[in-house]
């Protein structure tokens, strides 16, 4: 993945998390993809350039059929690049989205026990919020993934994990379900290499 988000252009800055919400949360979209013929309902993207959407690879059935909703507002889209071993997918349009998230942080660069949230859109409610914060940085697989207590639900998978100054800092992925409170995303850095 190209673009700002991969130069690490960080904003700074101290927001309050309804601020966060506000800048961030046109970047999120829920992704419908056709499984055995039928459109589903499957998780959450979030817009990292005019054209370029990250998601998680296990919402993806076809990668030809892919729509991305939001408020009003339906758009096709494609897969661009994946790492099914990974869960990494990179979705591309051909239509402009209207907003996208510009400034990220590396993994390297989180500290354990800094305040977090997650936007995305759990059991298909749109762009919820939910707080949480760095609960360890993790490495599986060769993989970075952030540790956090921040709520996830089915369909948060794809979804934006974000700092206090709104850097996206990874894509939000899975939860132990034996666990409390143990939820992971996929450090953005995963995505740039």
């Amino acid at each position: 993945l190209g673009g700002e988000v991969c130069r690490w252009q960080t904003s700074n800055g101290l927001l309050n998390w309804s601020e966060v919400f506000q800048l961030r949360s046109g970047a999120i979209w829920t992704v419908k993809s056709m499984a055995a013929g039928k459109s589903q309902s499957a998780g959450s993207a979030v817009a990292v350039s005019p054209n370029n959407l990250v998601t998680n690879c296990h919402l993806i059935h076809d990668p030809d059929g892919v729509t991305l909703l939001t408020t009003g507002k339906a758009i096709h889209a494609k897969v661009l690049a994946a790492d099914r071993d990974g869960d990494r997918c990179i979705l591309q349009t051909s239509e402009s989205l209207p907003a996208y998230v510009q400034s990220a942080r590396p993994q390297r660069a989180l500290l354990v026990g800094e305040d977090v949230a997650a936007i995305g859109n759990p059991k298909g409610l749109d762009t919820s919020l939910s707080r949480g914060l760095v609960a360890q940085k993790r490495s599986k697989n060769g993989h970075a993934y952030i540790q956090t207590d921040a709520a996830l639900s089915s369909g948060s998978s794809g979804g934006g994990l974000f700092d206090t100054a709104g850097n996206l800092v990874g894509v939000t992925t899975f939860k132990v379900a034996t666990g409390e409170n143990l939820n992971f995303a996929i450090a953005i850095d995963e995505f740039c290499r």
